[in-house]
């Protein structure tokens, strides 16, 4: 059987290393690259870090090796730069991996609204520099974290409060803890407790949870008795207290722990991806990080969002010629209407892909053309699907003239059909795929012997 299927055994990243995790089924689909990392971060300006080999380093959006495993630690991307750690200082980096510092640092952070906050080996006291590694404002502060909206957290004489970007206090040092501005809104600390103020310093939201993060797509993360939940921008419950732990929300989708496993909720609370990793990250230019057990260890890999249909690669030029309009040229220059499927009854995305090639996607109607090669004498076409019933056509030929080899109108969760041919030159097999509800995932593979 000629087929192209791998599952869970693909090589990542160009190091030789393949993954051998087992992929829960309900997510198998929306893994863009395999778990293979002993830790990751988010993606940043098509570049994420991850850690392989006992180093950090930089892979792109198809797991690819970008930037060599070299450091003992690597953040995220921010305004053009990382900060990683290179034996015991921090440095900065550009996207090429080219080391941008004039200077070594003891601390680094990364840049936001142009500064970041930085200590030199041997001072105690935080500063802030700007891209190009000059000292805006000199180290005076016991600790300093990023600005937003103008404004940074900064500690002095054991106190917290917000700095201008001339290095003065416009909210004065009087919070026990303070986070960064995020919709005009930011979480301090008082008797214990974390409440929110606006940028007079006003209390906005009163201070009595446990734990508060910053305020994102208009809900914000805070705790009370040991669970977390979401609150909106008046400290109104939006989603109870019940979960373990929670990253922001991002995407419309927020990473929630439960049972001690990770999955993915949306604003109703609503599990998207259920409770199954070890750990999820926030989403961010359309992946996330997950991590999944490997005998004994935890290896990391990335999820395309699950609402979002992923950009996959395009096959060969050849294979793929995909209709950009309802309306094609014909060899004399004549403008005429692209052929319909025989089983449409929608819109159509019409591509032309080569035996054994996976497909997967979302909400809607959409044709797909499989070329089979002359001697195939079988096809077999199997699918998936995660939630929601949806129909699966599949015809021999293409246009008007299709014949149709069968059809599942309610294909359910799993199916498997093997179909003869008898071809003595190449084939077309057209694949109509019907679903309506919007969170409907399905995928096929047709493989030809």
């Amino acid at each position: 059987m000629k087929t192209f299927k791998l599952i869970c055994l693909l090589l990542a990243a160009g190091n030789g290393l393949f993954a051998q995790v087992k992929i829960p089924n309900q997510v198998e689909r929306f893994v863009a690259i395999q778990p293979v990392f002993g830790g990751a971060g988010n993606f940043s300006g098509d570049l994420a870090p991850v850690f392989f080999k006992d180093k950090w380093g930089y892979i792109d959006k198809s797991g690819n090796a970008a930037i060599d495993y070299k450091f003992e630690y690597a953040a995220s991307f921010a305004e053009g730069f990382a900060v990683v750690q290179s034996g015991n200082v921090y440095r900065y980096i550009d996207p090429k991996g080219n080391f941008t510092s004039k200077n070594e640092y003891n601390r680094a952070a990364a840049f936001s609204d142009g500064l970041a906050a930085f200590q030199k080996p041997g001072d105690k006291k935080y500063g802030y520099l700007d891209t190009e590694e000059s000292e805006k404002i000199a180290p005076a502060f016991e600790r300093a974290k990023s600005f937003s909206e103008d404004m940074a957290p900064a500690k002095k004489d054991n106190k917290w409060g917000f700095i201008e970007k001339n290095g003065t206090f416009r909210i004065n040092a009087i919070f026990e803890d303070a986070s960064i501005f995020s919709e005009k809104l930011a979480a301090v600390k008082l008797s214990g407790k974390w409440g929110f103020i606006d940028n007079t310093s006003k209390i906005i939201i009163p201070a009595t949870y446990e734990l508060a993060t910053n305020f994102e797509e208009g809900l914000c993360a805070v705790s009370q008795n040991g669970l977390f939940g979401f609150i909106d921008a008046q400290g109104k419950s939006v989603l109870n207290f019940k979960y373990e732990e929670v990253s922001r929300f991002s995407e419309g989708l927020a990473a929630a722990k439960e049972g001690g496993k990770w999955g993915y909720i949306d604003k109703s609370g609503k599990w998207i991806i259920d409770p199954i990793f070890e750990h999820a990250g926030p989403f961010s230019e359309g992946l996330a990080y997950f991590a999944l057990p490997d005998n004994g260890k935890t290896l990391y890999g990335y999820l395309y969002h699950p609402l979002k249909k992923p950009q996959k690669e395009a096959p060969p030029a050849e294979d793929n010629k995909k209709e950009k309009s309802k309306t094609a040229t014909t060899e004399s220059g004549n403008k005429t209407k692209t052929e319909p499927s025989s089983t449409s009854g929608g819109a159509e995305e019409v591509s032309y892909i080569s035996c054994g090639a996976d497909q997967s996607g979302w909400e809607g109607e959409i044709t797909k053309i499989h070329k089979i090669k002359a001697g195939t004498s079988m096809i077999n076409v199997k699918w998936e699907i995660i939630n929601n019933p949806y129909s699966i056509t599949v015809s021999s030929g293409r246009g008007k003239n299709a014949k149709k080899l069968f059809n599942a109108p309610k294909a359910e969760y799993s199916g498997y059909k093997k179909i003869k041919v008898s071809n003595s030159r190449d084939e077309y097999i057209t694949v109509f795929i019907k679903a309506k509800k919007s969170d409907t995932q399905w995928k096929y593979t047709i493989d030809c012997d």
